[in-house]
C-alpha cells in the first residue's frame, strides 16, 4: 500500500503470545486441507483503480468460510 496506507482491518488482541508460541511450536504443522477463500475487486465506474500501472488502492470484499 503507498499513498496514505489506509486499511479496513479488524485486530483482535492477543493475551498470551508467548504460550500461543510455545504451543504452536509443539503442536503445529502444515495444514494440507483445503481452505475457501474468494476476493471480489470492484472497478468503480467513475475510478478505475487499475488505470494506474502501480496501483495503491482498491475496492475488495474478501469471504471465507470463517
Amino acid at each position: 500500500m503507498a499513498h496514505d496506507n489506509r486499511e479496513i482491518e479488524i485486530k483482535l488482541p492477543l493475551h498470551n503470545p508467548e504460550e500461543v508460541r510455545a504451543f504452536l511450536d509443539v503442536n503445529a504443522e502444515c495444514s494440507a486441507k483445503d481452505v475457501f477463500q474468494k476476493d471480489t475487486y470492484y472497478i468503480l465506474p467513475h475510478r478505475d483503480f487499475l488505470k494506474k500501472d502501480y496501483p495503491y488502492e482498491w475496492l475488495r470484499l474478501r469471504e471465507t468460510a470463517k
